[in-house]
């Protein structure tokens, strides 16, 4: 049998799926208000709409919003609206920075398929083929993240 560095990388994006669904499974039990995020793009679209399904049906009341990028603007907005957790999907991972200064005490997913950049603040979940050795131009999509995590 042979072995190869691309069967781990797939295996721990398949770890970090799991990690993401059993987060959103804890915010179903606790009742969270949940803020899903998403990037204004065909991809992001889909991406929201499947993790707004998931989260119906799940009973977790959410606020959807479609950005065109993330600054300190609208991070700052999203973060006033916002009363529970956050949900990022097809965005948040090359602003990580950013959103860990801005709302780094607050639990939050990030679903994304782009290059990362900055460190994941303590108790936040992303799920980025990147981070696995994956390429997330060509292996899934950001709407294929959130299928993942939601299926």
């Amino acid at each position: 049998m042979s072995i190869s560095l691309d069967r781990f990388g797939r295996e721990a994006f398949f770890r970090s799926v799991r990690r993401a669904a059993e987060r959103i499974l804890n915010w179903a039990r606790e009742g969270a208000v949940v803020s899903l995020i998403s990037h204004v793009d065909a991809d992001g679209i889909s991406a929201a709409g499947i993790m707004a399904s998931c989260l119906y049906e799940l009973g977790v009341p959410f606020r959807a919003r479609i950005v065109p990028w993330l600054d300190e603007g609208v991070v700052s907005e999203i973060s006033s609206d916002a009363e529970g957790p956050f949900i990022f999907t097809d965005i948040g991972s090359s602003y990580m920075a950013l959103l860990a200064r801005e709302l780094g005490t607050r639990g939050a997913i990030v679903l994304d398929h782009h290059p990362p950049s900055g460190a994941l603040p303590p108790g936040w979940v992303e799920v980025n083929p990147h981070n696995h050795g994956l390429d997330g131009s060509r292996d899934v999509s950001g709407a294929g993240v959130a299928y993942l995590v939601a299926r």
